[in-house]
């Protein structure tokens, strides 16, 4: 029998991060200690590995869209609408105005609606925004992040269309807050690195890898992905601004080999020359 090829962990938590669904990036931000970013923060997150920095490379990169508001009674965890007690109560909660910032400029029928769904707008409340009269606004409520980073300060967001004879359509807005405005329209986008430790690698030597990723990016936070580490050094990477993520969480494929699998609907099963390593779906013989 051949030998199955060694497979070097590195490299499958590289592998594993690339072909990863969503969901597992989402999990690495939300579940590494201390949390990368607030549950209620993260919004899209895309992983790019072996990223070339100068004459080196980083890990992997991951790019994160941080929430930094939402649309009321678009999430479970968000009221359709807050309580209002008197006008005073609602001149309080709208007294500032935020200058008019353009949302989408030109763009296609299909690429507005594409943005207001993903924000959280009903098919009913697309129709009104899309069909606004020429001087009409479309209010709506929503929640920005407090001091403790939940979603739980309201304002309101005026938002206002204008529909061209080639069939685009331009959509401005503008907020009224009660002390800090928003900042954008839903989130900013932040890329933090994530490294990967190596074997015996040293606390001193990891922490330095991971300063020179974050510099490369302008990151004031990063990750570590761990497979032992001390108390101690928690303690250290933490003090740091450095998240830690155990490789055990991390779905890896085991080593494979081809020829001694017995996956019938695989098209490289029994390919003596297949150039896979390691594969989810790997059945060995019995």
């Amino acid at each position: 029998m051949l030998a199955t090829p060694s497979v070097d962990w590195q490299e499958q938590v590289q592998i594993a991060l690339a072909v990863g669904n969503e969901g597992l990036l989402r999990r690495i931000l939300i579940d590494s200690w201390p949390a990368a970013i607030a549950p209620s923060h993260v919004g899209s997150v895309r992983a790019d590995v072996a990223v070339p920095v100068g004459e080196g490379r980083l890990d992997v990169v991951l790019t994160v869209e941080r929430t930094v508001c939402a649309l009321a009674g678009s999430r479970p965890d968000l009221p359709s609408e807050p309580v209002i007690h008197d006008h005073d109560h609602l001149q309080f909660l709208t007294g500032c105005v935020s200058k008019l910032y353009p949302l989408v400029q030109n763009q296609s029928l299909s690429k507005v609606v594409e943005l207001l769904s993903r924000v959280g707008f009903s098919e009913a409340a697309m129709h009104q925004i899309l069909n606004l009269p020429y001087h009409a606004w479309y209010k709506s409520w929503w929640y920005q992040a407090d001091g403790a980073g939940s979603l739980s300060i309201p304002f309101q967001r005026f938002i206002r269309s204008r529909r061209y004879g080639d069939g685009t359509l331009t959509l401005h807005y503008k907020d009224y807050y009660s002390q800090e405005p928003p900042g954008s329209f839903v989130g900013e986008t932040l890329q933090l690195p994530l490294v990967i430790r190596q074997p015996q690698e040293g606390f001193m030597a990891t922490l330095e890898r991971v300063n020179r990723a974050r510099q490369a990016l302008s990151a004031e936070k990063a990750l570590l992905v761990v497979d032992e580490v001390t108390p101690i050094e928690v303690e250290g990477f933490a003090h740091q601004n450095v998240s830690l993520y155990s490789i055990q969480s991390i779905p890896v494929s085991p080593p494979a080999d081809c020829y001694h699998c017995t996956q019938a609907t695989c098209s490289l099963q029994g390919q003596l020359q297949s150039p896979v390593q390691a594969c989810r779906g790997f059945l060995p013989e019995v």
